[in-house]
């Protein structure tokens, strides 16, 4: 996974003032991707089996999850795609920018572990442990 993320930005022009408050139009590609960020579709259906392990995603799980062997990670893996309960929304802990073609994976056996699915593919895995590491939490929140 690249250290960079990737913001989306959407201009929004003004158009004109009403006589309560301004209004704003998006054009429709934009408004289509500010939708569809916004509002969640209800259920997410995803077959599981269908879902490919990307090498990336593999390797990402043995160096944020657990460092076991490359067989063993496809296994748990495996494990947790088909027991994970999928979201348009990470949860707040996982501190990343939404992506409108991405959902989100937390398994009742490992909740502190996201499986990011774009499509049919399982494109990273992300851990509460990994944040912890790599983001610290300002002096001011820390315990002690």
């Amino acid at each position: 996974m690249s250290s960079s993320a990737e913001h989306v930005v959407l201009p929004v022009e003004v158009i004109g003032r009403s006589d309560d408050a301004s209004s704003s139009t998006v054009a429709s590609g934009q408004r289509a991707a500010i939708l569809a960020l916004a509002i969640a579709t209800p259920e997410i259906h995803l077959d599981a089996e269908s879902v490919v392990l990307t090498s990336h995603a593999v390797q990402r799980y043995r160096e944020r999850v657990e460092g076991v062997q490359q067989r063993i990670a496809v296994r748990r893996l495996r494990h947790l795609v088909s027991t994970a309960d999928w979201q348009h929304r990470p949860r707040s802990w996982t501190e990343i920018v939404l992506h409108p073609d991405v959902v989100y994976g937390y398994s009742p056996d490992r909740p502190d572990v996201c499986l990011l699915v774009r499509g049919t593919a399982l494109v990273t895995v992300l851990s509460r442990r990994f944040f912890a590491q790599a983001i610290p939490l300002p002096r001011s929140r820390r315990a002690g």
